[in-house]
């Protein structure tokens, strides 16, 4: 036991070792660790708000600190410290002793509960790092600034004391049974005990939080990571400690931060980094916890107990002679601050350009979709002097809609372009991007370009940032447009350009949800300008969006169709018939100029169809052609002389040698009905694929792709590379005339067997890849990888049965994983140069999926589900914890689950959570949820009460305005007051964000809780803020809010960072 003794140092500038704790079990640690503790008589200034326990520990004089009860952080630790050295001014050097957060890492560092993690430089690394101190670039992550290294004398007795170690063992054993002894009261916490449980879960596997889990004990045993047991139970590591302003309860945050730190923190905390740079000190942390969401308290003392008795151990590897040896830390602190004053003018810079980067990256965060390098395309079409006239709205295909589009955001930008009150904004709409082009992602792209002409990023968009960022979810489209509405406003004018409507898809209704929300903000923004080509749209409810705008129909004028025509015969070779024979050169172009009735598409295909001619005549015979067709057409029945126009072009691709024809009728099969446009080295894979076959045979690349074969249908953009039919008009076209199912074979059966074919090469047996370097050649050497990750299952939804080779692969795990991988993520490896070469999949759950089943209920291949229990698959099989039945609600795959619940899967539980729940995350990701789902799941016995009876759904449809949702689930009893795992009412949810139809309907019953009940442990969103301020933040009277419930008063809170109806239930 520690003694007093009376001969105590009667001086403050006795005591040489400063002793820094956070917490009070800390502080009790250290306490228990002194051989003599001194009696309490020495005075402290008045200014000196610190409690200090003096004692010895060998021939050391130490002097303990801790932070004030409930204040923790690096500004706390700093403040403490500054007091501490004023007090006891010949203190040397100090030691940060307490508990941390382990980072594991079973291959480098296999950091484990109970373990001691010591702050030592490592590469270009001080032992502590500030991970909340530092700059995000295009290249990744960039520290501002370093902190300290621990001092030469400590890191000389950590290097003798590891010689020791290895030599002898610790001594820390030995002084945790001396606190026993002399400390029998703290024994039962403060020593290692059978019931402190070593549990490490996968990053991706969230805490279960119901109430009755602190201890795991209803956590999914079969995400607990395996470990090889370990024959000592402490090990000690030298390393990096990441210390920060944050705590830290999300493995996916601690992994990303360590990755940003080059892979090597061992370990996370909150005080050091205000210790290093103002306290010559070593930092010293037991593992209590992995910095997840299973933390909890229970190995806290423990981890206490033996981050002191390494402290105690290794002051006696430090002589006193050495210690006086050094400078007084309040000397090196002093000479430190009059550096301080010379480097302001360049943290005034670094904070600037780190505030730019910053916005930048938000900005990308927003939408990875650019139209700039179409609207390049476009503008390069154009031949010179053409495009005077600039027309508005509606006009036949081939007119040059697109190109007279680029004109004139060319001509705005040129006028405005310099104006910083004047934004302009424009989207290229694109038939072959129909899954990327949501309304979603289209407004986001506006709002991304309106941004980018912004010197500083508008703080809403910030809050959004950081409102969804960290968690990995992406904003709703409602919250996109309020972004949208309110960068508008900013502007004094903004010039919207929106180009071939008729592209944007109406199938999933996004023409129409585009449009919608687009006008509404263009009705409460007077300062927005809209500009919209398209042909003409037959549609009803299309035409009412334009009932009250201006139309006008473009038409290229019969000048710039003979520019046009110059243009082109001017690009011909030297020796072609054409342009050297004059007088036949003006034949064509009047010939031409008179039949396309100002379609550039029309003449571009006439033209394709001469240059090939021999001989002058052959050329006057087919002009002759050409206008007896066109004789008494007008501008109707354009579309059917373009459809006799490609007749003619399709006679010549199909009239070539039969190995020529055939390779390109598959490539514009190809080119017709993959989803996105695809590069010339993925369209080059994709053809030398054999069905079925294990291996690539490059024997089998074509060299190149010769244009020449498909007379005009397809080209090649030079920048981007990408191979696309030349035009809108030329897939329908072909879908209609050629490729369809009475003609030809489903062509999405052939693309998906061609896509799981690749996706099963034996090259990709391993499955996922593990390595930076190894994913970035597997997607560079095997260039159609990326393309049939993520769209195989699209084209598989799009065959009327299932193959055999497509239920091969849904059995094929490792190439099903390795597709949800790459789906997952695409080529961002490829735009950053962070250290780690470690690849981790993000956490993508269903890479986790195995089972057939599972996998075709979660990608909606409700053909193969029915194929599968066929085969005898069982409908009831759990998978994370899940039933197919669950995965196919949690993605919103209604066809799928109808499927099977027909089939007869149980609904009342998917591995101890209700079924009716996953729509949680449908609600997050879809517009509206289908009600009739529910009532069918309810009426077949689903719970709708979850957690001590609340219903999390309840809150998510108040909180997603689904007005109808709210009114079942009331009807069919739901407790209006109703919490979410955030302590959320329904009431609280929709009223937080605005939404006025679902929180009424969420107050029918006099029980409804008062807001200020329900808000312990939250933190209001500004200081001051009440029902009057949230009101007016959300667009609806105070009034309004008030009477949906009359308890409600000044006393409204949110907790910080968090989206009130976006958290996961």
């Amino acid at each position: 036991m520690a003694t007093e003794r009376t001969d105590n140092p009667r001086s403050h500038s006795d005591y040489t070792i400063g002793w820094v704790c956070a917490l009070a079990k800390e502080q009790t640690a250290a306490t228990a660790m002194l051989d003599i503790e001194y009696e309490d008589d020495l005075p402290i200034p008045e200014d000196d708000y610190n409690i200090y326990t003096r004692g010895s520990i060998g021939k050391h004089n130490v002097v303990i600190a801790c932070l004030p009860e409930g204040i923790i952080g690096t500004t706390a630790a700093a403040t403490v410290v500054k007091e501490m050295l004023r007090t006891f001014p010949s203190i040397r050097f100090g030691l940060m002793v307490g508990i941390g957060g382990g980072i594991p890492n079973i291959q480098d560092h296999d950091v484990r509960l109970g373990d001691v993690v010591v702050s030592v430089p490592q590469e270009t690394f001080p032992g502590v790092v500030q991970w909340d101190l530092g700059k995000a670039e295009q290249e990744g992550f960039k520290r501002i600034g370093s902190l300290n290294h621990p001092p030469n004398l400590l890191l000389s007795a950590v290097s003798k004391l590891r010689t020791r170690h290895a030599m002898r063992g610790p001594r820390i054993p030995a002084y945790l049974d001396q606190l026993a002894r002399n400390w029998p009261l703290l024994a039962s916490e403060y020593l290692r005990s059978d019931a402190l449980r070593d549990i490490l879960f996968e990053s991706e596997y969230p805490h279960d939080k119901n109430k009755l889990n602190n201890d795991c004990q209803l956590c999914d045993a079969t995400r607990i990571v395996s470990r090889e047991p370990r024959a000592a139970k402490m090990k000690i590591h030298y390393g990096l400690i990441a210390s920060g302003n944050q705590v830290i309860k999300d493995a996916m945050v601690r992994d990303k931060l360590n990755d940003k730190l080059g892979g090597n923190v061992l370990c996370i905390e909150m005080e050091a980094a205000g210790l290093m740079n103002n306290f010559p000190c070593l930092v010293i942390r037991g593992i209590c916890d992995y910095a997840d969401a299973h933390k909890n308290k229970r190995w806290q003392e423990h981890a206490a107990a033996i981050a002191a008795a390494y402290a105690k151990e290794f002051l006696q590897e430090v002589a006193p002679t050495a210690v006086n040896r050094e400078r007084a830390a309040l000397e090196v602190i002093q000479e430190v601050k009059q550096n301080v004053f010379k480097t302001a003018e360049d943290v005034n810079y670094i904070r600037s350009d780190l505030k730019r980067q910053e916005d930048l990256a938000i900005i990308e965060w927003l939408t990875p979709m650019n139209h700039g390098s179409q609207h390049s395309l476009y503008r390069d079409r154009r031949q010179p002097e053409t495009g005077s006239k600039v027309l508005f709205c509606q006009g036949i295909p081939g007119a040059g809609k697109s190109v007279l589009s680029a004109l004139v955001i060319e001509d705005l930008s040129s006028a405005f372009g310099q104006t910083a009150s004047i934004g302009i904004a424009y989207i290229y709409c694109d038939y072959q991007r129909h899954d990327q082009q949501t309304p979603l992602q289209l407004i986001s792209s506006l709002t991304k370009q309106l941004c980018l002409l912004n010197t500083t990023l508008p703080p809403y968009v910030k809050d959004l940032y950081n409102l969804h960022q960290p968690r990995s979810t992406t904003p709703s489209l409602k919250e996109i447009c309020e972004v949208f509405q309110n960068i508008v406003r900013s502007y004094t004018q903004v010039y919207v350009l929106i180009d071939a409507l008729d592209e944007l898809s109406a199938k999933a209704g996004y023409r129409n949800t585009f449009l919608d929300e687009l006008l509404k903000v263009k009705d409460s923004s007077p300062t927005l300008n809209m500009l919209f080509t398209s042909r003409p749209l037959a549609v009803p409810e299309v035409r009412h969006f334009f009932s009250h705008a201006m139309k006008m129909e473009i038409s290229a004028p019969r000048e710039d169709i003979n520019k046009f025509i110059d243009g082109y015969l001017a690009q011909l070779s030297p020796d072609a018939l054409i342009p050297n024979n004059d007088d036949l050169r003006e034949e064509v172009k009047g010939a031409v100029a008179q039949a396309v009735s100002g379609m550039f598409l029309l003449a571009r295909l006439y033209l394709d169809s001469l240059v090939d001619k021999l001989s002058p005549n052959q050329v006057r015979c087919a002009l002759e052609v050409m206008k007896n067709q066109n004789r008494g057409v007008d501008k109707k029945s354009m579309e059917d002389t373009l459809c006799n126009a490609y007749d003619h072009t399709m006679a010549r691709i199909t009239g070539q040698k039969k190995d020529i024809a055939e390779h390109a009728m598959y490539v514009l099969l190809w080119l017709t009905y993959t989803q996105r446009p695809l590069k010339v080295d993925e369209l080059r894979h994709a053809l030398a694929v054999k069905v079925g076959a294990k291996d690539l045979n490059r024997g089998d690349l074509i060299p190149h792709l010769n244009l020449s074969m498909y007379a005009g249908l397809a080209v090649i953009d030079d920048k981007t590379q990408e191979v696309r039919l030349v035009h809108y008009t030329t897939q329908e076209y072909l879908e209609q005339r050629h490729f369809k199912p009475a003609l030809y074979t489903n062509p999405h059966v052939t693309i998906t067997d061609i896509c799981v074919t690749y996706l099963m090469l034996s090259v990709f047996k391993s499955g996922p890849c593990s390595l930076k370097d190894e994913y970035i050649e597997r997607i560079s050497a095997y260039s159609l990888y990326l393309y049939a990750a993520r769209y195989w299952a699209h084209h598989a939804r799009l065959c009327s049965e299932p193959s055999e080779l497509l239920l091969k692969f849904l059995g094929c795990n490792e190439a099903t994983r390795g597709a949800a991988q790459a789906d997952h993520v695409g080529t961002s490896f490829y735009f950053t140069k962070a250290n780690s070469a470690k690849l981790r999949s993000e956490g993508s759950y269903f890479c986790k999926l195995r089972s057939e089943l599972h996998l075709a209920a979660r990608y909606d291949l409700h053909q193969a589900v029915e194929a599968l229990l066929e085969k005898g698959h069982d409908l009831n099989a759990l998978e994370t914890r899940k039933t197919p039945l669950y995965v196919a609600l949690e993605h919103g795959n209604i066809t799928t689950a109808q499927i099977l619940l027909r089939k007869g899967e149980q609904v009342i539980r998917s591995g101890g959570i209700p079924v009716l729940h996953a729509f949680c995350a449908d609600i997050y990701g879809h517009t509206e949820v289908d009600v009739s789902m529910v009532d069918d799941l309810l009426n077949r016995g689903a719970r709708i009460a979850y957690d001590c009876g609340n219903c999390p759904l309840l809150v998510w449809g108040a909180g997603y305005d689904q007005e109808q949702l709210v009114d079942l689930l009331l009807q069919r009893g739901a407790k209006v007051e109703s919490l979410n795992d955030y302590r959320f009412t329904p009431l609280f949810a929709a009223a937080s964000v605005g939404h006025t139809t679902a929180a009424p309907a969420a107050t029918n019953s006099p029980a409804m809780p008062g807001l200020a009940a329900n808000c312990d442990g939250f933190y209001k969103v500004a200081s001051g803020d009440s029902c009057d301020t949230i009101a007016s933040k959300n667009s609806i009277t105070t009034t309004q809010f008030k009477s949906w419930n009359t308890e409600i008063d000044a006393r409204t809170y949110l907790p910080h960072n968090l989206n009130p109806y976006g958290a996961h239930y």
